[in-house]
């Protein structure tokens, strides 16, 4: 028997054994000397050794079944080492119609083990034997396999999947394993995904990443409500109820390390970036870099593309008003706004009957408690004309039932009917209320706030004309940081879509000055050019943004507010607005008044 260089010894032993019809003890000793001698990869011979082309014809590789080996095992074996992009079912089922005849051959299973063997204690001792199919993820097998054993010691459990995933034919997707899992429907019971808590992992960090993955977020899933939903289970642990967004303990922003960067999951990752733009004095490049870097991930949700440099709330218009009776918007029948006694039973009840209109419109009457105390005074009155009382009752007792009556009328009408200052301060809040005054990165502020008073107007009369808008402006000029104000007339705004890059929506907003008198020099076109500066300054202010920049962004966005503007002057004599047909805003005809 001779072995020639680069054969595998265990196939000629085999081949020499088969030949002269030795038994097989004999041929496993004649393998175990030879390998002593020289290199094996092996110690079983190969029964089946088949060439795999693609279908350009090249060789991939060649597929081995070894003796007494399930086929399925060496098929599966190939396709991990390999990874070949050829149909697996088909090549499965080939190597079963083709080859399972043979003898020394297995064809038992139609599901491949990748591994299986027996796991040694750090001691020597046996544990038992571990089994992967080809369908398993190694880690969670691993795990549960432990888990049986009541061997909970999780070095002993990454060790061993160390191990086994540098294994050629264990392919781990991941390194830690999986201890709950629920799958997840929506509304109309269709499937979203599995919601996973890994090892150590904290249920709401898992949850937040799997809303955000699953785009639930932008669906306006309630997140707070399947987080009481999920710590509720008896299956989970959960030590905090506000999942962490984003953490690194040591965070580079632009080429600079700026310590711990957490970013829970009611923050904005950009609020918090431009935040630590500021502290160390970066700029907007490192800081969009980094938002890019951070909110491009599909498991982090960032909302807004712009952090918040001024927010204003609890604005009253009751607040500013200059006129007539700011402070005393009064709500008769008031106790029926008070938590403790509209909570109640008797209070729920009367609550109801007191909405009723007829009820309603006579309680708040001017004249209702005079006429009700009369009402009570002659109803008294009538009883004691009965003659039963009329024998027993003197002049006294009428007068103290009088004065009881009396009593008892004014403190029901100042409890229960006059509100109390409590109830005052709600009905001036709440009658008066706005909504929060929110200034961007990049924004004017002066133009924000004509929006804000667009969208205040729907519920009050015009922001835009009373002083209120200036007492606002004056006021965010002066304490605003970051931003200057460069001017006090804001231009008409046009809302022109977005731009979706890197899974971000970047607003496409453009200012025209063409409504303010002073600012139409601004715009200028460049000689030999039709292209208007402010619109190119707009686009170029975009696409500084966006982190990884889209090819062609600067001019595709040029030509995309261009043809807008052109649209927009084309129609504007069809639009509804008066002011718009004029090309100018609300507030420059009240500048005149009130500023010029």
């Amino acid at each position: 028997m001779e072995i020639i260089e680069g054969e595998e010894p265990a196939d000629v032993v085999d081949r020499f054994t088969q030949t002269h019809s030795l038994p097989i003890n004999y041929k496993r000793e004649v393998i175990s000397v030879a390998c002593e001698k020289i290199h094996c990869n092996r110690l079983l011979p190969a029964i089946v050794k088949k060439t795999i082309n693609d279908e350009n014809g090249r060789v991939i590789g060649k597929v081995e079944v070894l003796e007494e080996e399930e086929v399925i095992d060496a098929v599966v074996r190939f396709l991990r080492v390999y990874k070949p992009h050829i149909d697996e079912i088909a090549l499965k089922n080939h190597f079963f119609e083709t080859i399972c005849h043979i003898p020394r051959l297995k064809c038992t299973r139609n599901v491949a083990h990748v591994y299986d063997n027996n796991i040694i204690n750090e001691d020597g001792t046996e544990i038992g034997r571990l089994i992967l199919t080809e369908y398993d993820e190694p880690v969670d097998k691993i795990y549960d396999w432990f888990m049986e054993r009541n061997l909970k010691e999780e070095s002993m459990i990454f060790n061993a999947v160390e191990q086994i995933c540098n294994t050629d034919a264990v392919i781990c997707n991941r390194k830690v394993p999986v201890v709950f899992s629920l799958p997840m429907k929506g509304p109309e019971e269709e499937f979203i995904g599995n919601f996973e808590v890994k090892l150590n992992e904290e249920p709401v960090d898992a949850l937040y990443v799997f809303f955000a993955t699953h785009g639930l977020f932008e669906k306006k899933w309630d997140f707070r409500g399947v987080v009481d939903q999920v710590c509720s289970m008896s299956e989970i642990v959960c030590n905090r109820m506000v999942a962490v967004k984003f953490y690194s303990e040591k965070f580079l922003m632009g080429g600079k390390n700026v310590g711990i960067l957490v970013v829970m999951e009611n923050e904005e990752v950009i609020d918090k970036l431009f935040q630590t733009r500021i502290q160390f004095n970066l700029t907007a490049e490192d800081q969009m870099k980094s938002f890019g870097e951070i909110c491009n991930k599909e498991s982090i949700y960032c909302e807004r593309t712009q952090a918040i440099v001024y927010k204003l709330t609890d604005i009253t218009k009751r607040d500013f008003e200059k006129f007539g009776n700011e402070t005393c918007s009064r709500k008769y029948a008031g106790w029926q706004f008070l938590t403790l006694f509209a909570s109640s039973f008797m209070g729920s009840k009367a609550s109801k009957v007191v909405k009723q209109v007829s009820i309603e419109s006579a309680i708040e009457h001017p004249l209702f408690s005079f006429i009700f105390l009369l009402s009570i005074l002659f109803l008294l009155r009538l009883i004691f004309a009965i003659p039963v009382f009329k024998k027993k009752i003197h002049i006294g007792h009428k007068v103290t039932f009088y004065g009881f009556v009396f009593v008892i009328v004014s403190l029901a009408q100042s409890c229960f009917v006059e509100p109390d200052d409590i109830i005052d301060q709600a009905m001036h809040l709440h009658e008066g209320r706005l909504p929060d005054l929110v200034i961007l990165e990049m924004e004017e502020p002066v133009d924000t706030l004509m929006k804000w008073g667009k969208l205040a107007a729907k519920d009050h009369h015009p922001i835009v004309r009373e002083p209120i808008y200036w007492d606002i402006l004056d006021k965010v000029c002066r304490e605003i940081n970051h931003i200057k104000c460069t001017r006090n007339r804001a231009w008409e705004s046009f809302d022109m879509g977005s731009i979706s890059a890197s899974h971000q929506k970047y607003n496409i907003e453009y200012f025209n000055p063409d409504v303010d008198p002073n600012a139409k020099s601004l715009c200028k076109k460049e000689l030999n050019s039709s292209e208007d500066t402010c619109i190119y300054n707009t686009a170029l202010n975009i696409c500084a943004r966006i982190y990884p920049c889209p090819p062609n962004c600067l001019q595709d966005l040029t030509v995309h507010i261009s043809s807008q503007m052109k649209f927009n002057n084309d129609n504007r004599f069809d639009n509804k607005d008066t002011y718009k047909k004029l090309g100018k805003l609300m507030n420059e005809v009240v500048c005149a008044v009130h500023r010029d």
